[in-house]
């Protein structure tokens, strides 16, 4: 089963959407370091 990730930036914040168990999750962070340290 593969796994699909979207992501899209702006200059403010960054969208990061996949699929997990059949529901699909939406969640925002702040485009700077802070947000990337979340993401991880």
């Amino acid at each position: 089963m593969s796994k699909v990730i979207g992501i899209d930036f702006s200059k403010q914040t960054f969208d990061v959407s996949f699929r997990e168990e059949n529901k699909l999750l939406h969640e925002v962070y702040a485009n700077n370091l802070k947000g990337f340290k979340r993401v991880h």
